[in-house]
């Protein structure tokens, strides 16, 4: 095979691409001619009988096992007014002698 310029190798390659393009479409263009006359696999027949057979829905809660009582905060005790600002976490305040390296010596 005679050496060919970048040119004409990419002039053929782009020929083969086509031609594997038009196999590609011709291919498709059979499959789907083939599908469309085929039967189709099966028809929708409406059955004599339901399918499912619809069956009552009875709320009940009673019957379920309960983990806690059900009660709020109003429930549980004797319920009082509470201020915000009461119901808020408590800190102590602690006081630390702090020592410092230059005052090893010295207790304050």
């Amino acid at each position: 095979m005679p050496v060919q310029s970048s040119e004409v190798q990419e002039l053929n390659k782009i020929r083969e691409l086509r031609r594997a393009l038009a196999d590609k479409r011709r291919l498709a263009e059979e499959s789907r001619v083939k599908a469309l006359a085929a039967p189709a696999p099966c028809m929708a027949i409406r059955s004599a009988h339901p399918l499912t057979e619809p069956e009552g829905f009875h709320f009940a809660t009673d019957d379920r096992l309960k983990t806690h009582g059900m009660e709020t905060r109003q429930d549980a005790g004797q319920y009082k007014e509470a201020c915000f600002t009461s119901d808020l976490r408590h800190y102590t305040t602690v006081v630390r002698n702090l020592l410092f390296a230059s005052h090893k010596g010295d207790e304050c």
